[in-house]
């Protein structure tokens, strides 16, 4: 398969969650082109996760949305949506197609927004960037860092397969984006 989201096939595969590997791709500086970690199972990101996160306070959440192609004139009903969200040390990504879930760290908010594994993400030409669709500066309960990756693991986010119809990007974006603001 080819294409920016090669997950995002035409083939029965994605839609039914045949392609979930149930493991988190890992990516703890954008800007460095060897700081990936591909493949983690749950257990081995809790066991990353602490050695690179102390006490982390998210400060504001943003969700995003991109066409799933470059060519698409419009991204109204064809779309991947992700959460970004700010910590007093770091920037970070999170979203989820139909191989597993993407995390990804940075310095610099643009990395995160703009990047998808290391790679431009797909933007509507005539919109430049991808486009905002929320955005908070008031956090609500989950408001460490550590608590959205002990949610993640708690809940089994990584055995919940890709299903297009009942457990895509959008529904994680919007669990996660409900998980830090409310």
């Amino acid at each position: 398969m080819s294409g920016f989201f090669k997950s995002r096939s035409s083939g029965s595969g994605a839609k039914a969650g045949e392609e979930w590997k149930g493991c988190v791709y890992l990516d703890t500086n954008v800007a460095n082109h060897n700081s990936f970690q591909p493949e983690l199972t749950a257990d081995n990101l809790m066991r990353e996760i602490r050695k690179l996160v102390d006490d982390e306070k998210i400060l504001s959440v943003f969700e995003y949305k991109v066409p799933l192609h470059s060519w698409q004139w419009t991204n109204n009903f064809m779309y991947h949506s992700f959460v970004v969200f700010e910590t007093d040390l770091w920037w970070w990504s999170i979203e989820k197609n139909s191989e597993n879930i993407t995390i990804q760290r940075s310095k610099n908010k643009k990395d995160v927004v703009l990047r998808y594994r290391k790679r431009k993400r797909p933007v509507l030409e005539w919109l430049g960037e991808p486009e905002l669709i929320g955005e908070s500066k008031e956090i609500g309960k989950t408001n460490k860092l550590m608590d959205v990756f002990e949610h993640i693991y708690i809940t089994n986010e990584l055995k919940r397969k890709y299903q297009l119809r009942y457990d895509n990007c959008h529904h994680f974006s919007n669990r996660m984006y409900d998980l830090l603001t409310m």
